[in-house]
């Protein structure tokens, strides 16, 4: 009845609730920020291991895949693969820095997105 007709004491449960309810969401926004933190370093090292082929080496040339987007061409004519590019630095076992070849511009790229490069 208090809190329907405004006498002081709803005032300061009604405080004293909207700061419980504030702190039970911050610390559920903590607990599920903490909680996603675990399960992308988890996803991060699931799709790590998946990685097949031999490492490359500073300087090797490598195409790159780059998925179809809705803002280039049809899909039907877009080419996947682009290159070459070299090979500026291993960062890990399956992360890799590389360059266009004539190019300025640096990529960071999983080893999953990298195949040899070979000319026609």
């Amino acid at each position: 009845m208090d809190i329907m007709f405004g006498g002081t004491e709803s005032k300061k449960s009604v405080n004293m609730y909207v700061e419980a309810v504030r702190n039970n969401l911050e610390k559920a926004y903590k607990d599920v920020r903490e909680q996603m933190k675990v399960v992308q370093k988890r996803q991060r090292e699931f799709y790590n291991e998946r990685k097949s082929g031999k490492p490359y080496e500073k300087e090797d040339r490598v195409g790159l895949y780059t998925p179809y987007t809705r803002t280039t061409k049809s899909k039907k004519l877009y080419q996947a693969w682009f290159g070459p590019y070299r090979v500026v630095k291993r960062l890990s076992d399956s992360v890799y820095r590389v360059r266009l070849v004539g190019g300025r511009k640096r990529r960071v790229v999983n080893f999953n997105r990298l195949k040899p490069y070979a000319t026609n």
